[in-house]
């Protein structure tokens, strides 16, 4: 799934607020030989300048390249951030993509490490108490994320409430179901928990194929 969520963030967000405006407030260039490609059909280097293609046509039989020019991309970048910080209902900096999220300041290589020592040593503490209990950390934020958006400040805490709710429910059946014998938890959560897994895996995969 990370894989999946670093292929969707490759295009930033100056490329797609740019794919927004109309071709008249973007550079038209002709495909000619003077074209220097960074990544073809992408990005260009032309007389000095670099240039992220937004759009590509053919008139006449040319090939002409609808771009943004790296004075165009800043300025879109600074569009973006006013708006981002002027309004209460976006998501939080460090949800925007790692690009993006540095762009506002957010030193996203400390708090990845950061967030990963603190859930490490969370999940090893909880594991030695109560042992593995298969795909509940797993399957419960994802589907909430589906449900109410990837704001953390509301799925964190949705979170501890739906997993709680979930566990209470599989150690229900997981005592009644083969009264007075007691199945592991851990069976239940698994039967529920791989299906759900393999959804959101395809998921994933088909809106990557639309892309």
């Amino acid at each position: 799934m990370y894989m999946v969520q670093q292929e969707l963030n490759k295009e930033n967000i100056a490329q797609q607020m740019a794919r927004a405006l109309p071709e008249e407030q973007l550079v038209k260039i002709k495909n000619n030989p003077a074209i220097k490609w960074e990544e073809a059909g992408k990005e260009f280097y032309l007389n000095g300048t670099f240039y992220d293609v937004v759009n590509t046509k053919k008139i006449n039989g040319e090939t002409w390249y609808y771009c943004i020019n790296d004075k165009m991309e800043s300025q879109l970048y600074k569009n973006y951030t006013a708006s981002l910080k002027s309004s209460n209902e976006t998501l939080p900096a460090s949800n925007q993509g790692k690009q993006e999220a540095g762009y506002l300041g957010v030193e996203v290589n400390k708090l990845k490490t950061g967030i990963l020592i603190v859930n490490t040593a969370m999940v090893s503490v909880a594991t030695s108490f109560v042992g593995v209990i298969a795909f509940m950390g797993l399957i419960v934020p994802h589907v909430l994320r589906l449900l109410i958006g990837s704001d953390n400040r509301k799925l964190i805490p949705a979170s501890i409430l739906m997993g709680a709710l979930l566990l209470t429910l599989a150690d229900m059946g997981a005592r009644l179901l083969l009264a007075p014998s007691e199945m592991p938890i851990g069976i239940i959560t698994s039967i529920v928990g791989a299906p759900l897994y393999i959804f959101l895996l395809k998921k994933y995969q088909f809106n990557q194929n639309d892309l």
